[in-house]
């Protein structure tokens, strides 16, 4: 038997294998998990799935959310299917090959590339606008008052209930402070500005997540075509989405001739150029 670790298993294909996995306090569980030829991954408790025969069990089993359901079948339209029965979707860890970042995705939602394009694009303009309508006032009176409190509203484990913002020449900077504060300075004004420092960190969130689908649906986009696979290096790619123009140029990342994204093309030799609905050029 392979001893595997959560990393290395999402290599892990047919075979016996032993799962380690740590538990709260450090304390380690082995398990022992058989994958045959079909797909059929069956566990030492007893418990059996199905997963599909072109994916390894870690990266299906792996992803939060995706339940171990005793004679389940994850199938590709990701649904969970217990005999005739669709029980729950089923997700996949989508990467960003250029950051290495990922999130989970249900991908009969990202099939449109062109919607997916959009979609980044109208959640980029949002934030945006939230940063121009909301976030720069509320940072600016805060330069103007010099100190403002502010009381948490999100749950965090810090044990001070008091934060103080300050402006800065750079921007505003921020502090806990011990106790009730007095006097309390200016509590509106660093109320608004903690709410809006909040909504900006969640858009920011929301554009990370579409950045890192966008590229993951571009590269499966490539991947699944023919006609696009790479037979040699140095070559340019446009790949134009609703009027906007993305670039690669074919090379080795690692020992694998793929394409490879790029700010803005170094040369246009061997242009391949594809515009969606458009075909070729």
């Amino acid at each position: 038997m392979t001893a595997i670790t959560d990393q290395d298993g999402l290599h892990a294909g047919i075979g016996t294998f032993r799962r380690t996995r740590k538990r709260a306090g450090g304390r380690k569980v082995s398990m022992e998990i058989k994958r045959n030829a079909e797909g059929e991954v069956s566990f030492d408790n007893g418990l059996m799935v199905k997963v599909p025969k072109d994916q390894s069990f870690i990266s299906v089993l792996g992803v939060k959310g995706n339940s171990i359901i005793d004679g389940g079948e994850f199938k590709d339209d990701h649904y969970i299917w217990v005999g005739e029965n669709r029980v729950k979707k089923w997700f996949k860890s989508a990467y960003d090959e250029e950051s290495s970042g990922h999130v989970r995705v249900w991908p009969p939602a990202y099939e449109n590339l062109e919607e997916v394009e959009a979609r980044r694009w109208r959640m980029v303009e949002r934030s945006r606008r939230f940063i121009e309508k909301y976030y720069r006032p509320a940072s600016k009176a805060v330069m103007e008052v010099g100190q403002a409190h502010a009381q948490p509203t999100h749950d965090y484990k810090g044990k001070d209930r008091w934060w103080i913002f300050e402006g800065r020449d750079h921007g505003v900077s921020f502090n806990w402070v011990e106790g009730v504060p007095d006097p309390i300075l200016h509590h509106e004004i660093g109320q608004c500005y903690y709410h809006a420092e909040r909504m900006l960190m969640r858009n920011g969130g929301f554009v990370y997540r579409f950045n890192v689908v966008l590229s993951w649906a571009i590269a499966r986009f490539l991947r699944s075509s023919a006609e696009l696979e790479p037979k040699d290096t140095g070559r340019t790619l446009r790949l134009v989405l609703n009027d906007r123009n993305y670039w690669y140029v074919s090379g080795y990342r690692g020992p694998m001739l793929t394409w490879i994204k790029m700010a803005w093309p170094e040369g246009r030799d061997n242009l391949i150029e594809v515009r969606m609905g458009g075909g070729f050029a």
